[in-house]
């Protein structure tokens, strides 16, 4: 969630100075009468970011949106504290250069499926900037569709844009980037599980828990041994909020970086990120119908498998995988707090270990979620 960010008197300069080497960079972008509508832009703090919005008119009367994107702490205050340390920006020249990639590899391609268009890097402030591509995130559309009497509308919306981000991540992976088939290695808990199951023994989960995740895991991985994955570049966070949907129907990714990995751990992240939404585990799994997570999750597989079929069972694992990281996140979130938060975030630990535990025995389980996801997607 994003919060407005007031600044300080310390940022004035360097608000001033990244307006002036946006200035510089218009005319080749835009024109030479392409200018900024004000030096003093709207500014958006999230957990992990501050957000620049510099308005821009164009030569023909129209108008386009600068996002200079800068990396924080959630503690600092103010934008120059985030410029004083450098290795919290390490990466920002990597993230700038796997949209610009993105975006020249869908320009030339897909009408629907596109990428965010890069504006320039500011190595100075380690800035990404882009255009704007406005719209809503996967999020917000869900968000939409979990009140009774929603809109058939949304519900059509819901299902095509989860389509075209099961598209888009296929495209990524398998033709601007190359995959390639290996097997599910016998080292399969050691390298995707174990440190997260150690991580929760350190944030005071009890041992019950732990022997029992543990255990539910090896179990899984020694079945799975030996089949075939994917392996290549996928987006390191490839969540519904990173997936943005806009009017014409068209579809982005933002916040974009690459890595090495199996396929199905981001395409398993989309599928389960509303799992772990804080509203979904706060009731138990009963924010949203199971009817509008089978839509959403049916498309999803439907856009990205189209004539091809999964392994159910590798995609299993790797739901419970990324559920197992969600919770690790929450239980690490709930250690760091103190005084009456700690009082009162600790009163929800049970409950959530319960539920989360709930959905990895789900996606563990012979007779699975992914099964019933299939189903959907052969009906539809």
């Amino acid at each position: 969630m994003f919060t407005r960010y007031k600044g300080c008197a310390d940022d004035r300069r360097i608000i001033a100075d990244i307006a002036t080497r946006l200035e510089g960079h218009l005319p080749d972008a835009y024109g030479p009468n392409a200018t900024l509508r004000t030096r003093a832009p709207v500014i958006l703090s999230h957990t992990s970011s501050l957000i620049l919005h510099y308005p821009v008119s164009l030569p023909d009367g129209s108008e386009k949106r600068l996002l200079v994107k800068i990396r924080r702490h959630p503690k600092m205050t103010t934008l120059k504290a985030t410029l004083d340390s450098p290795d919290l920006h390490s990466r920002m020249r990597h993230e700038f250069d796997a949209m610009d990639e993105t975006f020249r590899h869908f320009d030339a391609r897909c009408a629907e499926l596109r990428g965010v268009r890069t504006f320039v890097f500011l190595p100075e402030y380690n800035a990404v900037v882009t255009e704007q591509f406005a719209g809503q995130t996967m999020r917000q559309l869900l968000m939409t569709c979990a009140p009774v009497g929603r809109s058939r509308r949304n519900i059509e919306m819901l299902k095509v844009a989860s389509r075209r981000a099961g598209a888009w991540l296929r495209e990524v992976q398998y033709s601007m980037n190359r995959s390639e088939t290996g097997v599910v290695s016998s080292q399969l808990y050691d390298e995707e599980v174990a440190a997260l199951i150690r991580d929760l023994g350190t944030c005071g989960v009890k041992g019950s828990v732990i022997n029992r995740l543990s255990d539910q895991f090896r179990s899984a991985a020694a079945t799975i041994e030996g089949r075939k994955l994917e392996l290549g570049r996928s987006p390191e966070d490839y969540t519904t909020d990173n997936v943005i949907y806009d009017s014409e129907d068209k579809l982005a990714v933002v916040d974009l970086k690459y890595q090495a990995a199996p396929n199905y751990r981001s395409l398993s992240l989309f599928l389960i990120h509303p799992d772990t939404y804080k509203p979904q585990f706060l009731t138990f799994g009963k924010f949203f119908r199971s009817a509008i997570l089978s839509t959403f999750r049916a498309n999803v597989l439907a856009g990205y498998f189209a004539d091809t079929t999964p392994d159910i069972h590798v995609l299993n694992f790797y739901c419970a995988r990324n559920i197992l990281e969600k919770f690790v996140m929450y239980e690490r979130i709930i250690a760091g707090h103190s005084g009456l938060k700690s009082i009162v975030s600790s009163s929800i630990r049970l409950e959530m270990a319960m539920y989360f535990g709930a959905q990895i025995d789900r996606y563990l389980a012979a007779a699975s979620p992914a099964d019933v996801m299939l189903k959907e997607r052969v009906r539809d």
